[in-house]
C-alpha cells in the first residue's frame, strides 16, 4: 500500500514539475506589433522576405524597408511604389515593383525597368506563388506572358508558352492587422465592410462585428490599398468590393458578404456620386 502511494505521489510531482516548466516557457513567449509609428511605410504588407545574411525585407504599397532585428531602414520613402517581391542574385537584393525593379547595395539604390523595352510589367502571381528567382512578365492586357529568371544582367526569358496567357488570377484575399482596445486583430480584406472615424480612433466594421482601432481614419486612407478601400467622405472608408447597393433616397450604402450577410451605413450626398462612378 505504501509503495502504491509513493508511486502516485511520484506521478503527481512529475506532472507538477512538467506543468511548472511549461508555464515558465510560455511566460517568456512575447510578440510585438509593428506599425507605421515604428517605421513601416504602410500597414498593408505585400511581401515578407529574408536574405542570405538574415535581414528581413518588407514590401508594402508605399515602398519597402529592411529590418535588422532592432530598427527599420526605409527605402523609397513617401513614394507610391507597390513592392510585391524580392530576390537575391550574387549577394545583391532586388525589390520588385510592377514596372520597376530596385537593386540594393546596402543603402544605395539603382532603379531599372523590369522590362528593358518598357512594354511588359510584373504579373500579380509574383507576390509569392513562384519559386524564388522566377517571375512572370506580361503586357497591359495581361497577355504575351513570359516566364523569366532573375540574373545579374536582369530578367532573362526562360519560356513564353501560350498556356501562360490562359492563366486566371484570382484577387488575393489579404489579411490586415489592427491594434484595437482588445489587442491585436487580424482581419481578412473580404470581411471588412467599412471603417468610420471616431474622434482620434476608428471603428472597424466587419461582417463579424465591430472593433475600435487606435489608428485614425486619415492615416488609414493613406496606408490601405486604394484600389479596395475608398474614402467615400471625410469620416468613412468603404470596401469597394463589398458594396451591393446605393440608396440615394435614404442616403445609405449596403454591403454584402460572400455568404449573404448585409450591413448598412449612411453617407453624405457627394459620396454617392463618387462611388457610383467607381462602380460603373
Amino acid at each position: 500500500m505504501t509503495e502504491k502511494i509513493f508511486r502516485i505521489s511520484l506521478v503527481i510531482m512529475s506532472l507538477v514539475t512538467v506543468l511548472s516548466i511549461r508555464a515558465q516557457i510560455d511566460s517568456h513567449l512575447t510578440y510585438r506589433c509593428y506599425t507605421t509609428q515604428d517605421g513601416l511605410p504602410q500597414l498593408q504588407t505585400e511581401r515578407l522576405w529574408q536574405d542570405s545574411r538574415g535581414y528581413i525585407y518588407i514590401g508594402t504599397l508605399s515602398g519597402f524597408v529592411r529590418y535588422d532585428g532592432r530598427e527599420f531602414t526605409p527605402f523609397l520613402k513617401g513614394r507610391r511604389e507597390n513592392i510585391v517581391g524580392f530576390a537575391e542574385c550574387n549577394g545583391k537584393v532586388r525589390a520588385l515593383g510592377f514596372r520597376r525593379q530596385w537593386l540594393i547595395e546596402w543603402d544605395e539604390l539603382e532603379m531599372k525597368p523590369v522590362d528593358d523595352k518598357g512594354q511588359l510589367l510584373l504579373n500579380n502571381l509574383n507576390s509569392g506563388d513562384l519559386p524564388n528567382g522566377l517571375v512572370v512578365l506580361e503586357n497591359e492586357n495581361e497577355q504575351h506572358r513570359r516566364l523569366c529568371r532573375i540574373t545579374e544582367r536582369g530578367l532573362d526569358t526562360i519560356m513564353s508558352p501560350a498556356v501562360l496567357d490562359r492563366m486566371t488570377l484570382q484577387p488575393e484575399n489579404k489579411r490586415l492587422s489592427f491594434r484595437t482596445v482588445n489587442g491585436l486583430v487580424n482581419v481578412e480584406t473580404s470581411d471588412i465592410a467599412f471603417l468610420k472615424a471616431d474622434g482620434n480612433y476608428t471603428t472597424l466594421v466587419t461582417f463579424q462585428g465591430r472593433e475600435t482601432i487606435f489608428t485614425g481614419i486619415g492615416v488609414l486612407a493613406k496606408t490601405l490599398d486604394s484600389s479596395v478601400f475608398v474614402r467615400a467622405d471625410r469620416s468613412t472608408l468603404v470596401n469597394l468590393h463589398n458594396i451591393s447597393r446605393l440608396n440615394f433616397k435614404k442616403r445609405t450604402c449596403t454591403f454584402r458578404s460572400s455568404d449573404g450577410r448585409e450591413l448598412e451605413t449612411s453617407l453624405l450626398v457627394p459620396a454617392f456620386k463618387r462611388l457610383e462612378e467607381l462602380m460603373r
